[in-house]
């Protein structure tokens, strides 16, 4: 799993950043197989525009799963099956990164 920071000052070089990142985390993937990305409420404005740029650049298509940063953060703490996870609210994935369960700290 890796985490991922949004900074909402600048959608058009984040969304570039984001879905460079996709592609690297994801690698080669069978198609049939979607990435789970949790996507926290306040980072949701970007989902499908990331959606469907992932999709046309790599043929997989992305699963946004939408819910508070807090709900997220205890549902990967549970074991959700989450390769990406995207808030606006470093507070989250910066302790999910601490407790071990990111491979490389927010960015």
């Amino acid at each position: 799993m890796q985490t991922a920071f949004l900074h909402p000052r600048r959608p058009g070089r984040c969304f570039s950043f984001l879905l460079a990142l996709l592609s690297l985390l994801t690698g080669p993937r069978l198609a049939a197989q979607a990435v789970k990305v949790a996507v926290a409420a306040n980072a949701q404005f970007v989902t499908e525009a990331l959606r469907k740029a992932f999709k046309a650049e790599t043929g997989t298509d992305l699963e946004p799963i939408v819910s508070s940063s807090g709900k997220l953060t205890a549902q990967i703490r549970s074991g959700a099956p989450f390769e990406v996870f995207l808030s606006a609210d470093t507070k989250y994935p910066d302790e999910l990164h601490k407790a071990g369960f990111a491979a490389e700290a927010p960015k």
